[in-house]
């Protein structure tokens, strides 16, 4: 099994949403910690290329929807966090997960995506 972990707080605290390309992942966790407001968590397999061309990447990545996930702190599902903190599990079946949320929100913000080798 091949992992990383991105911490992405320091994105996510600036800009108020990060994205990432999670399509060659089977497993994606995201863990929250401590946010002060509601941390949402969307998907899409829109890149934002031209009709006809693959070419694409995470900043142009649109059409996003609300992407259902594990809160395995809670044992239930959702698609947000209110505040607090938890760990979402989420199915790697779509191109980009996006979080999205307040600026200068959580303490710390990481996500981690593995697949078998």
């Amino acid at each position: 099994m091949v992992s990383q972990i991105f911490d992405v707080t320091t994105n996510f605290n600036r800009d108020a949403a990060v994205v990432l390309d999670i399509n060659s992942y089977n497993y994606v966790t995201v863990h929250v910690v401590t946010a002060t407001s509601t941390v949402s968590f969307l998907a899409s397999n829109d890149g934002g290329a031209v009709t006809g061309s693959t070419s694409d990447e995470p900043n142009s990545a649109l059409n996003f929807v609300a992407f259902l996930g594990t809160n395995l702190t809670a044992g239930t599902t959702a698609t947000s966090l209110a505040s607090g903190s938890a760990i979402f599990s989420f199915p790697a079946g779509v191109k980009y997960l996006k979080v999205s949320g307040t600026a200068n929100s959580v303490t710390k913000l990481l996500i981690s995506c593995a697949k078998i080798s």
